[in-house]
């Protein structure tokens, strides 16, 4: 819909949260924006690559 932005924030647990499983929830949002909080290393690395299709601008900083 033009004129809307779509925001998501997403708590990934630390590394509990599945890369892929969390890219597929992103997608299926259809978000523009998305906030992560406890964002491991190994999510921090992962994420970028699963979503730059759909969210090319990405900051990531894993927790540690």
């Amino acid at each position: 819909m033009p004129g809307t932005l779509v925001v998501m924030t997403f708590n990934l647990a630390a590394g509990l949260a599945d890369p892929a499983r969390v890219a597929a929830s992103v997608r299926a949002a259809g978000v523009d924006v998305v906030g992560f909080q406890e964002v491991s290393a190994a999510q921090a690395a992962a994420l970028p690559g699963l979503l730059r299709d759909v969210l090319p601008h990405a900051a990531l900083h894993g927790l540690g």
